[in-house]
């Protein structure tokens, strides 16, 4: 068992599971709701991954944020919203994609 560098509550790591990031990359012991809030609040340098399209290792927080700022409005496709891990400058490519050619366009 681990002990959560935050809550101090034990947990089993193998239990963590994390939608936004590879909960094997995480540098603290923290349990899964504290990642969560983590995430919520924008903690950057917690949570890493691997683009599936580039092979980029990133900060997701930090991507998101740069995914965010060049998309100045919300219109149901979000940084986590590509049915696969994109880092920003990959996300922001597929969505261009989207805008350009709409019925061409496919997520998976």
């Amino acid at each position: 068992m681990k002990k959560c560098v935050r809550c101090g509550c034990e947990y089993d790591k193998n239990d963590v599971n994390l939608l936004f990031a590879d909960v094997n990359r995480v540098p603290v012991d923290m349990c899964e709701e504290c990642l969560e809030s983590a995430y919520d609040d924008g903690e950057e340098e917690l949570f890493y991954d691997t683009c599936e399209e580039c092979g980029k290792d990133f900060d997701v927080i930090s991507e998101k944020s740069i995914y965010d700022s060049n998309v100045p409005w919300e219109d149901g496709v979000g940084f986590e919203g590509w049915g696969r891990v994109l880092c920003a400058a990959c996300a922001l490519e597929e969505r261009q994609k989207l805008i350009d050619d709409p019925e061409e366009f496919n997520t998976n």
